[in-house]
């Protein structure tokens, strides 16, 4: 997976992009490939937003936002709600080639 990580009106530490990488990078152990995937991370009223967009070799890319006091805190919670995302993705796509 390619991982690409901006910001917008905030500047990003090493550590951050490092760690939103790697818990971006446990998304595959779900059994999908993600060719490309963004996250960006912006500033904005005192908290830190951080979007996730995966991008699957077919089909539409899949996108979650959150809005946290702490950047690890969006990350972890930006990556929860794409997990929920892929899975439901994922079973049903399952459920179609079973036929149900």
């Amino acid at each position: 997976m390619n991982v690409e990580v901006t910001s917008r009106h905030t500047v990003l530490s090493d550590a951050l992009r490092a760690y939103a990488a790697t818990r971006l990078a446990e998304i595959e152990r779900l059994g999908e490939e993600f060719p490309k995937a963004q996250i960006v991370f912006e500033q904005e009223h005192g908290l830190t937003g951080c979007e996730i967009i995966l991008h699957p070799r077919r089909g539409d890319p899949i996108i979650a936002k959150t809005q946290a006091a702490e950047a690890r805190a969006a990350v972890d919670a930006s990556v929860s709600k794409i997990e929920k995302q892929v899975l439901r993705a994922k079973e049903k796509r399952d459920d179609r080639r079973k036929g149900a």
